[in-house]
């Protein structure tokens, strides 16, 4: 039986725009759990029918800030650099695997694209908007 081909979505790299970035251990991960991974490049959102149409299953990686227009707030000062491109493509792959009911898989980041794309809202600065609630700095190791 073949391997099931999982999509895994890229995020951009924080030093350069113009380059794509995946962690290593999303795809080792999938490849673990006897999956075939391929990357999904942020594109144009009406592709996500096509591109899920020859996948197994998604996994939505994690990333920066998901931009705040997109569940109707303004950016608390807070919120990082956002990629209009990576959203708008991401909550279309979001809506089209749950549509079809597919396997997805959404870590940091693709959670709060799940949530945006079934029409919750984020706290945007959760340490300064929610009372003795911890830091979520990404550069800080949590696990070993």
């Amino acid at each position: 039986m073949p391997r099931p081909v999982i999509g895994i979505t890229l995020d951009f790299s924080r030093q350069d725009r113009e380059q794509f970035a995946l962690r290593d251990d999303y795809v080792r991960a999938v490849e673990e759990a006897g999956g075939l991974p391929i990357v999904l490049a942020p594109g144009r959102p009406e592709d996500a029918p096509e591109l899920l149409g020859r996948v197994s299953g998604l996994l939505l990686t994690g990333g920066g800030d998901v931009d705040p227009a997109l569940y109707g707030e303004t950016p608390h000062e807070t919120v990082g650099r956002v990629f209009p491109d990576r959203d708008v493509f991401e909550l279309a792959l979001a809506r089209e695997a749950l549509g079809r009911r597919m396997p997805l898989l959404a870590i940091c980041r693709g959670q709060q694209v799940l949530n945006v794309a079934t029409g919750g809202t984020l706290v945007q600065d959760i340490p300064s908007q929610l009372s003795g609630a911890m830091d979520h700095d990404p550069d800080i190791e949590r696990w070993g």
